[in-house]
């Protein structure tokens, strides 16, 4: 909604019940992945990545809080995304590898289906859902599902979910020009008011300024981008009959601001610059502003490099 990606399907909170709710209706293979914790039936379901020893157990009420998806009663087609992770810290897949992998993914997908799949990145990016394995398409347009490890950790920010955009540094103009709109504060803004249909509490504050901190490291690639390469390379418009290439630069005059702490060495810093481990700092924060910052990856880490301003 935020970004106007209407090709989310929409969802809403439910509470089952699962002995009365569940149970009378499930089948015999589902019925095999519940097990008894005491008093409570728990449910470890039935998919490639579900385990014995990571069930899902009802609260006293015997309730399960969980999203129910609009059903979509289509064929969609399904295809392995090209940025997935290997599940084994001791397997890396070519994309961690090679830098210049989406020259490889150019060569085998559209121009129209690698921007989806590069917002696709930008809004797992922003909600830190790392688990994108495959993805599904109807009438060749990328549905999102399956977003379930989503605002997780709100300290946690998996810069590698952004790898569509920062090693294809390309960007449907018209994506950008919502993330834009996003900036200030809006986008928790946008949360708060999602989650107020349904007087319900989607989010804490911890994941408010987790998806604020976010956005701010999404900018900051697309500027990454745009140093690299130009922003007439990187900003994409696309319609039904062409695509082409739009120069307008995005950062004139943009103020680059962030929150850190004042005892902390300003000159390489890694991502913890944008807040996400200042939970050990208690004092002597400061509002930093830069004139100019650049990224680069050294032996598999990301630095990022900052020029104070004076």
């Amino acid at each position: 909604m935020a970004l106007n990606f209407t090709w989310v399907a929409p969802a809403a909170i439910r509470r089952i019940h699962v002995e009365r709710d569940v149970v009378p209706v499930a089948t015999p293979g589902l019925k095999r992945t519940m097990l008894r914790n005491g008093s409570s039936l728990c449910i470890y379901g039935k998919c490639f990545y579900c385990k014995s020893n990571e069930t899902v157990c009802p609260d006293k009420k015997g309730e399960l809080e969980g999203a129910v998806i609009l059903y979509l009663d289509k064929h969609f087609r399904q295809y392995k995304y090209p940025w997935k992770r290997s599940y084994n810290t001791k397997v890396q897949m070519e994309w961690e590898r090679n830098n210049d992998f989406c020259k490889k993914v150019i060569l085998t997908l559209s121009t129209k289906r690698l921007l989806n799949l590069i917002d696709v990145s930008i809004f797992d990016f922003l909600l830190q859902n790392g688990d994108r394995h495959d993805y599904e398409v109807y009438r060749d347009k990328v549905i999102l599902l399956d977003n379930g490890k989503g605002l997780g950790n709100p300290t946690a920010d998996e810069l590698d979910i952004l790898a569509p955009l920062y090693q294809c540094c390309m960007l449907s103009s018209s994506t950008w020009q919502y993330l834009e709109l996003l900036a200030g504060g809006s986008l928790t803004d946008v949360i708060k008011i999602m989650a107020a249909f349904q007087g319900e509490t989607l989010a804490t504050e911890d994941h408010y300024r987790a998806v604020e901190r976010r956005l701010l490291k999404v900018y900051a690639t697309v500027q990454y981008c745009i140093g690299k390469h130009g922003s007439a390379k990187v900003y994409i418009r696309f319609n039904d009959v062409c695509v082409e290439e739009i120069a307008r630069p995005p950062f004139v005059n943009f103020e680059f601001c962030f929150t850190v702490c004042a005892n902390k060495d300003l000159e390489k810093r890694n991502d913890s610059m944008f807040g996400t481990q200042l939970d050990d700092c208690h004092f002597d924060r400061t509002l930093v502003c830069v004139d100019n910052f650049d990224i680069n990856q050294s032996a598999g880490n990301w630095i990022w490099n900052f020029t104070k301003r004076s």
